[in-house]
């Protein structure tokens, strides 16, 4: 494996979610449910149909794959039900050591299998296949080769231990051929054909897997990317509902701002023509300098909006002086 595929299978990893590995968790525990079911069943058959006595072993490493299988079941609930949102890819890491431990569990589990119903000479030995492809699916490319490795080696060490008689030969079904167990050359060329078997069902495995991985790196990367614009677009949107708030807020105060002199302007319009030949000079001087004074602050807030107009459009310009702040404090009280 070269140094580019191996950069694209750890981004690869990197980029993967909790969801994607929840549902490969999730398929590889209903695969897990068949297989054991089928081990069970094909035991009992085995010794009604074909008068195999020797299914103790073998039903009962059946019935450890219900049982393994069943609290890996309870440990995918259990991340399921408690997951680590805060270290995402701690989580992650969990459940591809999940993965890697139920693939482990997998292989012990058949390599017993398939020493207890035959050995050197059971036919099944190829279903190792199975697994090789599930581990190219499920993991990078890495791990599958790993595991092809793993199993080639494990199958070396129990050919090895029945063929020089550390371990005793068991026998397939009543009537099947044994003597092979006792020809090297026989053995060897199982086990030549065994390993490139494996490790080509890798090669082309992961090979085929590739661009589906590749695609569904480039579909995480744009599901982030519409994230990160979906967030700005809430926040944009806050920003809006905020500033609509403002402007209304601003709209009720520019209106209250208008309408108080205007009111009064009118009040004290009303005075001075109703009234204006029975009031006397002074009065009359109060009434219009006050009138006076409400327009005065109406022009000025007209004048104030139109240079907040101007700022927003950005057509001001700007006239620096210096100003005596004591004095605007005390014209403001």
């Amino acid at each position: 494996m070269n140094k580019t595929d191996e950069n694209f299978f750890q981004k690869f990893t990197r980029s993967l979610t909790v969801e994607n590995l929840q549902e490969r968790v999730e398929w590889l525990v209903f695969l897990r449910w068949l297989a054991g079911i089928i081990v069970v069943v094909s035991v009992l058959a085995g010794k009604a149909f074909f008068n195999i006595q020797q299914v103790t072993i073998p039903l009962v490493l059946g019935v450890v794959i219900l049982i393994y299988n069943a609290v890996f079941q309870m440990i995918r609930r259990y991340f399921l039900a408690h997951p680590d949102t805060d270290r995402s890819q701690r989580d992650i890491k969990r459940r591809i050591a999940l993965i890697n431990l139920q693939v482990f569990m997998d292989l012990i589990v058949l390599a017993a299998l398939i020493y207890f119903t035959g050995g050197i000479t059971n036919p099944f030995i190829f279903f190792f296949i199975f697994h090789m492809v599930i581990s190219s699916i499920l993991l990078s490319r890495r791990n599958a080769y790993f595991w092809a490795f793993f199993t080639i080696a494990m199958e070396l060490l129990l050919f090895y231990l029945e063929l020089f008689h550390h371990i005793p030969h068991q026998p397939f079904l009543p009537g099947y051929p044994t003597a092979m167990s006792e020809n090297g050359n026989h053995v060897m060329f199982i086990l030549i054909a065994f390993s490139v078997t494996l490790l080509i069902t890798v090669y082309f495995a992961t090979s085929i897997m590739r661009p589906f991985r590749k695609r569904q790196l480039e579909l995480n990367e744009l599901q982030k990317r519409l994230k990160r614009k979906q967030n700005l677009l809430e926040q944009s949107n806050r920003e809006l509902s905020e500033m609509d708030r403002s402007k209304t807020e601003f709209l009720y105060r520019v209106e209250h701002e208008l309408k108080a002199p205007i009111a009064a302007l009118q009040s004290l319009l009303s005075v001075v023509i109703r009234g204006y030949s029975s009031v006397g000079n002074e009065k009359k001087q109060e009434l219009l300098g006050r009138a006076e004074n409400r327009v005065t602050m109406m022009k000025e807030l007209v004048v104030d909006l139109l240079s907040l107009s101007r700022i927003k459009e950005r057509s001001f310009q700007l006239h620096v002086q210096t100003i005596q702040l004591d004095e605007i404090i005390t014209e403001v009280v």
